[in-house]
């Protein structure tokens, strides 16, 4: 339950919560701010950081805590892009808590440093014609992303007053957001 919690003077720092309490609390908010995104959102509290804070007051959450969930994390496979994007989310979760006047952790969450960072990777000629003789009644759709950088995504929810001219715009709103969340012209 929320209660306040009380210094030794007697004035209050904040409530305290329970991280299962505020997460409910949390992705509900982020559901009605970001519905295109919720669901990845959703999954990652429930696949990844569930097991970090399980029903600790989230003010406890200590930066030893963190650390281990990166080294968990590491030995589960998980790249450090992915393990930046969890870290993240427990910094928006704790920033909306303590917006929200919950009484959180003071931590400097610092983001994994990707050691095998590698230029992207191209399909060759010969990857793109195996696609597309692979795909007879779908191949001019892989060739369309191929040469425009389209995400499926992107061509699923792209509409005919998107593409002008000679451009395609792609639009990021909340109902329709793009990988990134960021408009772009291709």
């Amino acid at each position: 339950d929320l209660y306040l919690s009380k210094m030794a003077g007697g004035s209050s720092r904040g409530r305290q919560i329970k991280y299962r309490e505020y997460s409910k609390i949390y992705l509900r908010w982020f559901e009605k701010q970001h519905p295109s995104s919720f669901k990845v959102k959703n999954d990652n509290f429930v696949n990844h950081l569930d097991d970090l804070f399980g029903d600790i007051y989230i003010h406890k959450l200590t930066i030893d805590q963190i650390e281990e969930f990166i080294d968990q994390k590491r030995e589960q496979g998980l790249s450090p892009a992915m393990i930046n994007k969890l870290l993240t989310d427990i910094t928006a979760f704790l920033n909306r808590a303590k917006y929200q006047k919950f009484e959180v952790s003071d931590l400097k969450i610092e983001k994994v440093a990707d050691q095998n960072d590698q230029p992207p990777k191209y399909h060759s000629a010969q990857d793109l014609q195996d696609l597309y003789s692979h795909s007879p009644n779908h191949w001019h759709w892989w060739m369309f992303l191929a040469n425009t950088g389209l995400r499926i995504g992107e061509l699923q929810k792209l509409r005919v007053d998107n593409i002008k001219k000679d451009s395609i715009y792609i639009v990021s709103t909340n109902k329709a957001r793009t990988k990134s969340g960021k408009y772009r012209v291709i």
